[in-house]
C-alpha cells in the first residue's frame, strides 16, 4: 500500500522522523523507499541528532534534521541546491559527511503556528482506543460519548540530568497559558476533540504557569494527561490537576533501586517514589 501511494504521489523529497531504537527500520526504510522512487530522503528526530555520522553512512538517508526542525525543513527545502547554507542539518557529499553549524533554538514558542490539522484526517488520527492509554473509563469527561484525543506541546526542555535520556533540549521554553488554551478550544471546537495528551519532556514547573492553565482549562471540560517527576509534585498541585479534568500523570520511577537511581543522576530515591 505504501508504495502504491508513493508512486502515485512521486515525491521527490520524503521525510522519516526516527527515535534511536528505531535504527535498523530507517536503515530497510531508506532503502526500499529509493527502490520506489529517486527522491531525497530527509531524516529528523533525536536519531539523527545523536547519530547522524552512523545514520549517512550507513544507511541511504541523505540529509539529516538535527534537533528543532520547524524552521530548518522549511529553510533546508528552499535550499536544497545549496545545503552548505542551512542551519542545523549534516548530509552526505561524495561520500563524505558534512556537520553544518547549529541552528538557534526558537526562543519563542509562540511564533510557531498550529499544526495544520486541515491536512490531516483528524478522525483517524484523534480515535481513541481506551486498551492504548492508561486511564480509567470511569474519569473520562462524558462516558456517553466516543472520546477523541490530541497530542499537545506546551513547553519544551528539562532542567534535569538523568543520563539515560537524550533529553533534545536543555533549555526550558514554555508557550503562554492563552495560546495553549485557544489551540485546545479550536480542536473543542472544530473537530470535536475532548481528550489532550500532553508530550512535554517535563509537563510546568512553574507553579504560577500551572495555576493558570488549570483555571484556564476546567471551564472547557476536556480530560487531560502528562508527565512529571515524582519531586515536582504536591498534593495541592495534584488535586488541583484533578479538579481540572487531569485523567492521569506518569510518573517517571525508572527503578525502585537507590544505588540505581543515584547512578542514573535521577536525582530521586525510593521514599519520595
Amino acid at each position: 500500500d505504501l508504495a502504491n501511494r508513493i508512486r502515485k504521489i512521486k515525491p521527490s523529497i520524503i521525510g522519516i522522523s526516527a527515535l534511536s531504537y528505531e535504527y535498523s527500520q530507517v536503515k530497510k526504510l531508506s532503502v526500499y523507499l529509493k527502490g520506489i522512487v529517486p527522491c531525497k530522503i530527509i531524516l529528523g528526530g533525536p536519531l539523527p541528532t545523536y547519530g547522524y555520522d552512523l545514520v549517512l553512512r550507513k544507511t541511504n538517508v541523505d540529509i539529516c534534521v538535527l534537533g528543532e526542525g520547524e524552521l530548518t525543513a522549511v529553510d533546508l527545502l528552499e535550499n536544497l541546491s545549496s545545503l552548505e547554507r542551512v542551519k542545523g542539518i549534516a548530509y552526505k557529499d561524495d561520500g563524505k559527511v558534512i556537520l553544518n553549524a547549529p541552528r538557534e533554538l526558537i526562543s519563542d514558542l509562540d511564533t510557531i503556528p498550529f499544526p495544520a490539522y486541515e491536512l490531516l484526517d483528524v478522525n483517524k488520527y484523534s480515535a481513541l482506543l481506551m486498551r492504548d492509554i492508561y486511564m480509567s473509563y470511569r474519569n473520562m469527561p462524558n462516558k456517553n460519548k466516543v472520546h477523541r484525543k490530541m497530542a499537545l506541546e506546551a513547553s519544551r526542555g528539562c532542567p534535569f540530568a538523568c543520563n539515560f535520556c537524550s533529553k533534545l533540549f536543555k533549555k526550558i521554553r514554555k508557550r503562554r497559558a492563552d495560546k495553549v488554551i485557544e489551540e485546545i478550544k479550536y480542536l473543542k471546537e472544530r473537530y470535536n476533540i475532548d481528550i489532550i495528551s500532553f508530550h512535554d519532556e517535563l509537563f510546568f514547573l512553574d507553579k504560577n504557569l500551572i495555576y493558570e492553565f488549570c483555571q484556564k482549562i476546567r471551564p472547557l471540560k476536556v480530560g487531560w494527561y502528562g508527565m512529571i517527576r515524582v519531586d515536582t509534585a504536591d498534593r495541592a498541585t495534584l488535586e488541583m490537576f484533578k479538579k481540572s479534568g487531569c485523567l492521569t500523570i506518569f510518573f517517571g520511577v525508572e527503578s525502585g533501586s537507590e544505588r540505581i537511581l543515584k547512578n542514573m543522576n535521577k536525582g530521586t530515591n525510593p521514599l519520595k517514589i
